[in-house]
């Protein structure tokens, strides 16, 4: 059983690495979704929460923060502006030649791990485990002190 504070070292820990991955899985997911076909910023920010099962329910401003580095970097473009009425505009992006491959070099190299079978059985093992048992809650599922 894990005390409370073993609890909050778990959530601390889960937390930090979600932190520190997220700019570039949130810019690996954008890619693949622009490379399928272009898109606005509304439907891409859609898509991302679709596509990462509600993890990167992103802001409008992080997303558009986002869009300008990748677009620095030459990993997209904005490919027209398309305006369904009478409103502004709208850019639309789509990936880049370059923006593919790195997204496949990526995919291949850094993150290749996530197809072999000795990862997919670890991990299938971990995830069926029964959960830890805490102190201050039935399942260690929150960060939340005790009530």
């Amino acid at each position: 059983m894990l005390t409370h504070d073993q609890h909050l070292l778990v959530d601390h820990v889960r937390s930090t690495w979600a932190h520190s991955h997220a700019k570039a899985t949130l810019a690996m997911l954008a890619l693949m979704l622009l490379q399928q076909r272009p898109r606005w910023a509304g439907e891409l920010q859609d898509d991302l929460r679709d596509i990462s099962a509600g993890v990167f329910d992103v802001d409008v401003q992080t997303l558009h923060r986002m869009l300008r580095r990748l677009d620095r970097l030459s990993l997209i473009r904005c490919c027209e502006f398309e305006s369904s009425g009478p409103g502004a505009a709208r850019k639309v992006f789509e990936a880049t030649e370059v923006g593919i491959a790195a997204l496949k070099a990526h995919l291949q190299h850094t993150l290749g791990y996530l197809t072999s079978a000795t990862f997919a059985d670890a991990h299938r093992q971990l995830l069926d485990m029964p959960g830890p048992m805490c102190a201050c809650h039935k399942d260690c599922t929150s960060a939340e002190d005790p009530q």
